[in-house]
């Protein structure tokens, strides 16, 4: 089963379609498929409500720790699971890439911690710390309310580390074409430098998951796989430094050809070397039906994803986990 999640969206108070809410109805519809392991995509997530990546967690895990969020001069405070027993609990892949940040990072860490999840793709963002939005004028009676966005609260993790400029290391690294391109929590002046807190929650973690084998198994795969070895070979072309755009409008043409040109070999690679037979959800179909929008975007969705090598490598490892048990 593979489900992507985009933000952490706040559920709404009369509906009750939070993310938490709604990926749990989606689990539900695919463990009467019969599914065997489940891919949670967190790639390109930056995050949203804390709230609602705490429910998340919980359709994963039994009551327990998921985290601690400290406030300004305060002693670090406990985030909990409240709820008793879990939704789902076969197999289960996280996959993140350098743009999962914040709350997508509280997610993969807090079921990394459980040994609930298996981490799969790239370190994450680097983000540990929550904002608000507070008034500027807070007595002012103008419809035109002006806002700033503060810092309010810093995470932490079940074993007292942070995310905060290093973020989640995977279990499982795969390749990606944006390693040196993804902007990071450390590369802003502004970073709030964080350390590793003096205290460690205690949780019962869930039987290990043979991590080693499964990255081991991958590392094989990858180097024979004809996507990465061309992603590899493309990726040399750039210096270490990253990929830069020069502004002179000569050499701005230059660059972006080059870019452009990368970036189509990367598709034509993908294309030839990747196939993935998708099959949606019945349910998901008839609903799709009553929306022409929603209908065009998925299948656009549907077609991207055919092609995804990430994708395709961790249902290979979700085979060799479910083959293992």
């Amino acid at each position: 089963g593979y489900v992507a999640l985009p933000s952490f969206f706040s559920s709404d108070e009369w509906l009750d379609k939070g993310a938490a809410n709604e990926l749990g109805k989606t689990v539900l519809k695919l463990k009467k498929e019969s599914i065997d392991g489940l891919i949670l995509d967190l790639r390109y997530n930056g995050g949203g409500d804390l709230m609602e990546a705490t429910e998340l967690v919980g359709l994963f895990i039994d009551v327990g720790p998921i985290g601690m969020q400290a406030w300004r001069d305060e002693r670090p405070s406990l985030i909990k699971e409240m709820q008793r027993g879990y939704l789902y609990d076969g197999p289960l892949i996280v996959l993140v890439n350098g743009f999962s940040a914040s709350a997508s990072e509280v997610v993969a860490g807090a079921l990394q911690n459980h040994g609930r999840a298996l981490i799969v793709g790239q370190n994450t963002y680097g983000k540990g710390t929550a904002q608000a939005f507070v008034p500027l004028f807070p007595e002012s009676e103008s419809p035109e309310e002006l806002m700033i966005k503060m810092t309010t609260g810093l995470l932490y993790r079940i074993d007292g580390n942070t995310h905060q400029g290093q973020g989640v290391q995977p279990d499982v690294v795969l390749p990606s074409p944006y390693t040196r391109m993804e902007i990071k929590e450390s590369f802003l002046p502004a970073a709030i430098p964080l350390e590793k807190i003096d205290r460690t929650l205690r949780y019962k973690p869930w039987p290990s998951i043979p991590a080693p084998l499964l990255a081991e198994k991958s590392a094989e795969r990858i180097e024979a796989d004809p996507y990465f070895m061309a992603l590899e070979s493309m990726r040399n072309q750039w210096p270490s430094s990253g990929v830069r755009l020069r502004l002179r409008p000569e050499l701005f043409a230059a660059d972006f050809n080059a870019l452009t040109e990368f970036y189509a070999q990367l598709e034509e690679a993908q294309s030839e070397a990747v196939s993935i037979e998708i099959e949606q959800l019945a349910a998901s179909a008839a609903l799709l039906q009553m929306d022409q929008d929603l209908e065009r975007i998925q299948q656009m969705e549907m077609e991207r994803l055919q092609t995804d090598p990430w994708l395709l490598e961790c249902m290979n490892i979700l085979s060799d986990w479910i083959n293992l048990k």
